[in-house]
């Protein structure tokens, strides 16, 4: 696209940022004040996987929202009463504080409409990864009181989910099925392999840096987010 690049890292500062961009591509989560220094230094960019102040910057993100609602229709379809979630927070731009994740917040709503929202099935931590995901499917064996499905929110914490049921010899998907997001290159390796949401990487990208091209050239002051939709893979964690 005739575009130079050139990467800056967290660990490189703020003031790393060069004052003559014509635009930027940020991904990542960013406090307040540091959303305001970048945009001291150029007024244009497009966040990726993230949307910290919709009324400044354009963004592109997976639709998680849908992804988690077709996730609990799916569960719904197949007769599933009992339907727990294994999720983690966000934070808040202004004040760095956890806050609701959009994907903990669609499950809510869903379970809410058909019903089914059981708190406790609902667990929630700061951290998206495998141990953690281990530690709270631990957690949920631990009470006895099994829902029959899962929607969980990344296939990272998936695999320390599918940990915990296997060590406790939970059937999967017999006794539980598990349906998990974003469909990285492991989760068809795991036991049993996952059925995941596929988020298509390269359709962000290129819907992030046409964005950014438009941004420059029309000098347009609306701002716009796209969201991009995913498909579910199939695999032996679901009936």
């Amino acid at each position: 696209m005739n575009i130079r690049l050139r990467v800056i890292t967290k660990a490189d500062g703020i003031d790393a940022i060069p004052s003559d961009l014509n635009a930027f591509l940020a991904i990542g989560w960013f406090h307040r004040s540091e959303l305001d220094r970048i945009q001291q230094k150029c007024k244009i960019g497009v966040f990726i996987d993230s949307s910290p102040d919709e009324k400044l910057f354009d963004s592109v993100r997976p639709n998680l929202d849908s992804f988690v609602t077709q996730i609990v229709d799916f569960f719904v379809e197949h007769g599933h009463d009992k339907i727990g979630f294994i999720g983690g927070s966000d934070r808040n731009t202004d004040i760095g504080k956890p806050s609701m994740d959009i994907r903990e917040w669609s499950f809510r709503q869903s379970a809410h409409y058909y019903n089914r929202l059981e708190e406790k099935y609902i667990f929630i931590s700061s951290n998206y990864t495998v141990a953690e995901g281990y530690r709270m499917a631990t957690e949920m064996v631990s009470r006895g009181d099994l829902p029959t499905a899962i929607c969980v929110a990344s296939d990272t914490l998936a695999v320390g989910v599918l940990q915990a049921l296997n060590e406790a010899n939970i059937q999967i998907p017999e006794q539980i099925s598990v349906f998990s997001i974003n469909d990285i290159s492991i989760a068809q390796y795991v036991s049993p392999p996952l059925t995941t949401f596929h988020v298509n990487i390269p359709i962000i990208c290129e819907a992030a840096l046409e964005l950014l091209r438009g941004r420059v050239f029309s000098g347009s002051p609306i701002t716009r987010a796209i969201f991009i939709n995913g498909v579910p893979t199939m695999r032996k964690s679901c009936k």
